[in-house]
């Protein structure tokens, strides 16, 4: 394998990573590496279009898929001394 040198290396490609390669990489002089790893992209509304992956969304979730998401949430009193 052969070995590179970059100006910059990112690591994990989350939300401010992907804003932060592209700024960076606006000078062609700046060489940027961007690294991400996980699990397989499997499910076809990753790579679909969005306009797409929405009108199959319906389709996707059933009804067994969405009761595992679902949360119950309940409020408490705070203790008054805290304020």
């Amino acid at each position: 394998m052969q070995q590179q040198e970059f100006d910059y290396v990112i690591v994990g490609a989350g939300s401010a990573s992907c804003v932060l390669a592209p700024r960076l990489s606006e000078d062609p002089s700046v060489t940027v590496c961007l690294l991400e790893t996980g699990a397989a992209d499997r499910s076809p509304l990753i790579h679909a279009p969005a306009s797409i992956a929405a009108r199959l969304l319906p389709l996707h979730n059933s009804a067994a898929s969405r009761a595992k998401w679902t949360a119950r949430l309940s409020t408490a009193r705070q203790d008054a001394r805290w304020q």
